[in-house]
């Protein structure tokens, strides 16, 4: 995929005579203007209550969770609309979620244009709520929350004939509410219907104002039992209907909702914030006497998203996490504070890559990504550069431990640390999972397990083989008057942070298969070549052997993508990591290279949302990218290679 195919196009803001929005490149209006109640009466009367979804009898009433799944979100009408009714409804369960694909977005001051027109008093809150999270117009999934998370919004940017095959959820109610068939055909394909039917619950509804022929039968032939129904605003008939098709096998799903964490860092500081909102009580475990004591304890590192020329799976998963946890931490921080700033990120071009210059960007909107000459590069962090880059507006850093810390104060109603103690086996019964001392002693025991423990983890789940290596990375402090104007991130072989308590962070060094600790003269003499490879500063003044730094050991995959998700049982065969049969309530979150900050609030929402049955933050194709299973597939190739060699 070019960087141009991905490009998502905005709608055109435009009105008919009658002040009805409507779209230019369809010919057709986005919402009804007929009726008593204009479009709230068509996505209460068609949507609302054509899913059951109002009155004492509401489907989603005594339901932990209940899934919208919608085709068009347009101005958001019917999400606003069904978010209301649930906060309205007394009777209502826990989770809200909404998921929502739209080809064409409009533009964050459009949508606030258009909902100047339309809001009601009672809607008032929500409605600026969705106008200030709105997302910036890039392909893929992004994730709003509203009502204190009980309500969580799952925007899917791009072409639903694309997009909904890559979806991961279990839709309760289905809304068909693009332009019409006639309009757009595209939407209301037998492919379109085909991918609903995949993702439909069991006894999932499915609502829509069309009562077109082609529309009924194309969803009858996908499994859905379709009956038509009066119309709203003029329209003699609308259609409703009930999936009977084949339903895929229950997911696991524990009795109580009580979990292990074993490592206090990154990883399982995200895992149990994202747990403890949902409700959970962790047990959080690690062999030091605090959390981030290992290469999370890095006074601060760096955080942006990776570009390509293709909008390759890591341009994605980094773009993905970047733009998610982008909005995660900053209402964490309005709780609790830490230690962060969106200075801005420079990425220089690398050595090898200079040739080939940058990846283009110009598609993509300047709030996340642009070019910029060696002129900009220097005005915009303050460092003595030769050489333009990628300017990313909303890069920064962040210091691990502040973020592990307030995510673990935010969850400290609902966790148990268990600290400075060593966890010897994880063993499984009927009754769930424990962790136990060396001398059998039991730690902790709870339906769900999930490691967070970096390269530890192939000690306790040895059956797995994960192809986890380490690599040793050291980090050197400048003194701040070493480069007194640097005042954002820069990023080449080797990076740059603005001072953080009279120090510059920068580095790092990368020695595979060193697992030592020790802090060097010749890295920190390592990284000074860096440096002078980045700025032209003269820092010959400097002395190695007189400055300060840390070293840590990083997890390293063999891809270098993380591994995050549900563990496959390792003796059950699969020809691909969907089809692996996974072991019950057993998740990990490891291989996070130097990407640590990126990976962990994101490893905490997906593992949150695998284990809960919620829709997933992020496309299969990406989630299969990052999938334990498919470790499997590597040490089995591995041991194939070694049997061979043997033979040979």
């Amino acid at each position: 995929m070019s960087s141009h195919s991905s490009r998502i196009v905005p709608a055109t803001l435009a009105f008919n005579t009658g002040g009805t929005p409507v779209s230019p490149a369809f010919d057709d209006v986005y919402h009804s203007a007929s009726g008593e109640r204009g479009p709230w009466g068509q996505a209460e009367e068609v949507f609302l209550r054509g899913n059951g979804l109002l009155g004492e009898t509401s489907r989603w009433r005594g339901r932990r969770h209940f899934t919208v799944l919608e085709t068009g979100f347009g101005l958001g009408l019917n999400f606003i609309a069904t978010a209301s009714a649930w906060l309205n409804d007394s009777g209502r369960g826990e989770w809200l979620h909404f998921m929502s694909v739209e080809k064409h977005p409009f533009q964050q001051e459009d949508m606030r244009t258009l909902w100047r027109r339309l809001a009601r008093d009672m809607e008032r809150k929500l409605v600026d709520e969705l106008v200030q999270q709105w997302p910036l117009l890039t392909p893929g999934l992004h994730r709003l929350e509203f009502a204190g998370c009980r309500i969580k919004l799952t925007l899917a940017f791009g072409d639903a004939v694309t997009l909904l095959p890559k979806l991961a959820l279990s839709a309760d109610a289905i809304y068909l509410d693009g332009f019409a068939p006639r309009k757009n055909p595209e939407l209301w394909s037998p492919r379109i219907f085909a991918s609903l039917a995949k993702l439909a619950a069991r006894d999932a509804t499915v609502a829509t104002w069309s009562a077109s022929a082609s529309v009924r039968d194309g969803l009858a032939a996908a499994g859905f039992a379709m009956r038509r129904e009066p119309g709203y605003g003029g329209k003699r008939h609308q259609l409703n209907g009930v999936y009977t098709g084949h339903i895929r096998r229950a997911a696991f799903t524990p009795a109580e909702r009580r979990a292990i964490v074993i490592g206090a860092g990154l990883a399982g500081c995200g895992i149990t914030h994202a747990l403890t909102r949902r409700g959970w009580r962790v047990t959080l475990i690690d062999r030091h006497d605090a959390p981030a004591r290992e290469a999370s304890g890095n006074l601060a590192g760096t955080f942006h998203p990776v570009m390509s020329r293709d909008d390759n799976l890591l341009a994605r998963l980094t773009r993905n996490a970047f733009l998610n946890n982008l909005r995660a931490w900053r209402t964490l921080h309005a709780a609790q504070p830490f230690a962060w700033a969106t200075t801005g990120a420079l990425q220089l071009p690398s050595e090898r890559r200079r040739g080939a210059g940058l990846p283009p960007v110009a598609d993509w909107p300047p709030e996340l990504v642009r070019a910029v000459n060696a002129d900009d590069a220097r005005q915009f962090t303050g460092a003595p550069l030769t050489d333009g880059g990628l300017w990313f507006p909303d890069g920064g850093w962040l210091q691990p431990a502040s973020l592990c810390a307030a995510q673990l104060a935010a969850s400290a109603g609902n966790t148990l640390r268990i600290f400075a103690t060593a966890v010897d086996r994880c063993e499984y019964s009927q009754d769930g999972w424990k962790g136990t001392r060396e001398d059998g002693g039991i730690i902790a025991e709870a339906p769900v397990l999930i490691l967070a423990n970096a390269l530890d983890a192939q000690r306790l789940l040895p059956a797995h083989s994960l192809p986890l290596k380490a690599v040793r990375g050291q980090l050197t402090h400048l003194p701040a008057d070493a480069l007194p104007r640097l005042k954002a991130c820069v990023c080449g072989n080797g990076y740059l942070l603005p001072a953080l308590h009279g120090e510059i962070v920068s580095g790092a060094t990368y020695g595979p298969g060193d697992t030592a600790t020790d802090v060097r003269e010749a890295d920190h003499a390592d990284n000074l070549r860096r440096v002078a490879e980045i700025v032209t500063a003269d820092l010959s003044s400097l002395d190695a052997a007189a400055l300060n730094g840390r070293a840590s050991v990083r997890c390293v995959t063999p891809d270098r993508l993380p591994v995050i998700g549900a563990l496959p049982d390792p003796d059950a065969a699969a020809t691909t990591p969907s089809r692996a049969r996974r072991l019950p309530g057993l998740y990990c979150a490891t291989g996070f290279a130097s990407r640590g900050i990126l990976w962990g609030t994101f490893a905490g929402e997906v593992i949150a949302a695998q284990i809960e049955g919620e829709p997933l933050p992020t496309e299969k194709d990406l989630l299969a990218a990052i999938d334990p299973a498919r470790t499997l597939k590597v040490a089995a190739s591995s041991g194939d290679e070694s049997q061979k060699r043997k033979r040979a």
